[in-house]
């Protein structure tokens, strides 16, 4: 939700897979507690004061690619994708 901006002196980097994925919608309900519309509604808010939404990528992989490429990203995966080059936050 872009409520966090930096942890330590490394800017957070959220990312998110598509709209249509079940992990996504899984994350939301689940996670967020928050249903589409609501959540289209925030960040249309956030649009007008600046702040975009997480990046999307458009495949669990090139998320997991991401995460492991790019310093300061989070996101979520499958459990079964997760390696040793990954840390994990939180299991849901």
């Amino acid at each position: 939700m872009m409520k966090l901006h930096y942890i330590d002196d490394v800017k957070v980097i959220p990312i998110n897979t598509s709209a249509s994925a079940s992990i996504r919608q899984e994350f939301e309900k689940n996670i967020l507690q928050i249903d589409r519309q609501r959540l289209n509604n925030y960040w249309i808010k956030q649009h007008f004061q600046g702040i975009s939404p997480p990046v999307t990528q458009p495949s669990i992989a090139s998320i997991k690619m991401f995460i492991k490429n790019v310093e300061g990203t989070i996101g979520y995966i499958p459990k079964e994708m997760v390696d040793p080059d990954l840390k994990v936050l939180y299991e849901f």
